[in-house]
């Protein structure tokens, strides 16, 4: 594709990123002015993608209902 403005790339974001899957590179730029570089991620799948993003600790990370309760009993057990 090239290179796109930054509204083409907001409206086309699913195409874009089919291109660069594909093996495409996509510049963006702004007024004209390159800006940024979409570019495929080589010798990773998705699968370790999203491995990597599970097992990086992250802020604000949902807990499930039992996580929240174990981790408020042992802050009480810490109390006594």
């Amino acid at each position: 594709m090239g290179q796109v403005s930054v509204r083409e790339a907001r409206n086309n974001l699913s195409q874009l990123l089919r291109d660069v899957q594909d093996g495409e590179e996509v510049v963006i730029a702004s007024h004209g002015r390159p800006v940024a570089r979409l570019v495929p991620i080589r010798g990773t799948t998705g699968h370790d993608l999203l491995a990597a993003l599970d097992a990086a600790p992250r802020r604000g990370r949902r807990r499930s209902a039992a996580q929240i309760d174990v981790a408020i009993q042992e802050q009480r057990d810490s109390w006594e």
